[in-house]
């Protein structure tokens, strides 16, 4: 940071001139182009095994909004349609922290709109036939979010394998770096 100091009849002022290595600190309208990866793991004990959904993200001021994907499919298809034992309490591990509340819920307020969804959609021989929706919160300061379901939609046989791709759009606010905090998660390099 470089100060200024100008001498004036009328007051003293100070102009701060904020020099930036990364151009998203500095850009206020920063698009979604830095790389990052999440964890989802189901909130039962079933066969569905964990995985790591790819996106993108970017950070204005201290809120981070981010969107990523993950295609269950082919070798690695669901063995059954995620249940709702699967979905509710399911976890997301964020690469960066949040704070504890600054997601929002419409089980908490309905007059707040909730704009931080997971999505579960059938695909191939599934499409239409499944969906589900769960909004994500952080319980505790931290990386941790945990999912409630708000919709299952299931035309599928429960032991039936099937297609999915998973949606994650993430927004919230970030935790200061200064603070310490107990479940980390490395970032992507």
């Amino acid at each position: 940071m470089k100060y200024c100091l100008h001498s004036s009849h009328r007051s003293q002022k100070i102009k701060i001139k904020l020099d930036c290595y990364h151009k998203s600190l500095c850009d206020p309208l920063s698009s979604l182009v830095i790389p990052w990866t999440i964890q989802y793991k189901y909130a039962s004990s079933s066969d569905l095994p964990l995985f790591q959904a790819k996106g993108l993200y970017s950070i204005c001021g201290n809120k981070l909004d981010s969107v990523s994907t993950d295609y269950r499919g082919g070798v690695t298809e669901l063995k059954h349609p995620p249940s709702f034992n699967d979905l509710d309490g399911s976890t997301i591990e964020v690469p960066i922290p949040g704070i504890e509340g600054s997601t929002c819920s419409l089980y908490q307020d309905p007059r707040c709109p909730c704009d931080v969804e997971v999505y579960f959609f059938g695909q191939g021989s599934s499409i239409n036939k499944y969906h589900a929706i769960m909004e994500a919160r952080f319980s505790t300061s931290g990386n941790k979010m945990v999912c409630r379901v708000k919709e299952i939609f299931n035309q599928l046989e429960s032991e039936d394998p099937i297609d999915v791709t998973f949606v994650a759009v993430l927004r919230y606010i970030t935790l200061p770096t200064s603070q310490n905090i107990t479940n980390t998660f490395e970032i992507p390099g």
